[in-house]
């Protein structure tokens, strides 16, 4: 015949059995979610990365070709003023050092002009650059922050003591027989 007290304790003992059980299994399935989750999250974060990439360099290479563009029509203009300056100045029977420094001048301003331009271009390719390396350093942040950190497991030990403290509480209980009777 089992005694009500034992009874207690081995249910307490079950109680506690069932509880771990269902902890661990509650820490694996919090565990597969985390595990999607950083898997999803890393395949989003990169996908954004290379967008944002993709999309800096072709900005990049179509601030380039803009400029490039621009070099060209300015040349353009300046052997254009050029040509003409040095035919007006042969018709007019002009020569000299003025006629010289005039189309020095279409020269120095070509010059000026095209060293403005490829500076603006190359601010832009620098500030491209560090945008690049802040999308960089952001995805790399973002994959750290889903890192995974596995849930927090039940402790064996503290079950394993719950389970001692309620055999021991029914063995204190028992009346001791090794007094005399």
């Amino acid at each position: 015949m089992c005694s009500p007290l034992l009874a207690l304790t081995g249910a307490s003992v079950g109680a506690t059995a069932v509880s771990f059980i269902g902890q661990r299994q509650q820490a694996k399935s919090q565990d597969a979610m985390n595990r999607q989750r950083q898997e999803l999250g890393t395949a989003r974060a990169l996908e954004n990365f290379g967008l944002q990439t993709s999309q800096a360099y072709k900005r990049m290479q179509q601030d380039r070709q803009a400029a490039a563009e621009e070099i060209s029509q300015v040349s353009r203009q300046s052997r254009r003023a050029h040509a003409t300056g040095a035919v007006a100045a042969g018709e007019a029977g002009v020569a000299g050092k003025s006629v010289q420094a005039m189309l020095d001048d279409f020269e120095r301003q070509e010059l000026f002009y095209t060293t403005n331009v490829r500076s603006n271009l190359d601010w832009k390719e620098d500030n491209v650059e560090d945008q690049l390396e802040a999308i960089r350093i952001g995805t790399q942040g973002r994959i750290e922050d889903l890192q995974f950190m596995p849930a927090q497991r039940p402790s064996f030990l503290g079950a394993a003591l719950r389970i001692g403290g309620a055999v021991a509480g029914y063995y204190a209980s028992l009346p001791d027989v090794t007094q005399g009777s």
